[in-house]
């Protein structure tokens, strides 16, 4: 890792919910097992979408949305809850080489869906 971002995103971090699901699976028996959804706690940094970032998107993001510095990854999908707020996890891009952490946009989910 080139450089050191811990203490940045560390400042910048709360606590958010994600519903995580396993996966399915068969067991030695033959005996189907269902996934299970829980609600699991994580600690990123979530920032405001920017205007310039908004623009700079086409249209793609709105100032709903926001963007997720984060030490883990997360599976593009994963719902989370923060600050009241439900969002979809999209759009990884990793600096893990260079910084060791991920970078989401957490694209805010229509509470009328």
């Amino acid at each position: 890792m080139m450089f050191n971002f811990d203490r940045l995103i560390a400042k910048y971090s709360s606590t958010f919910m994600a519903k995580i699901t396993t996966e399915s699976y068969y067991d030695d028996g033959g005996k189907y097992h269902k996934g299970e959804t829980k609600e699991v706690p994580y600690t990123g940094a979530v920032m405001a979408m920017t205007a310039k970032s908004v623009y700079a998107s086409g249209g793609k993001y709105t100032t709903s949305d926001a963007k997720l510095y984060i030490k883990t990854r997360l599976k593009e999908g994963t719902k989370i809850t923060y600050d009241n707020h439900l969002y979809t996890v999209q759009d990884e891009k990793t600096y893990e080489r260079f910084g060791g952490f991920f970078y989401y946009v957490l694209k805010a989910v229509d509470s009328f869906a």
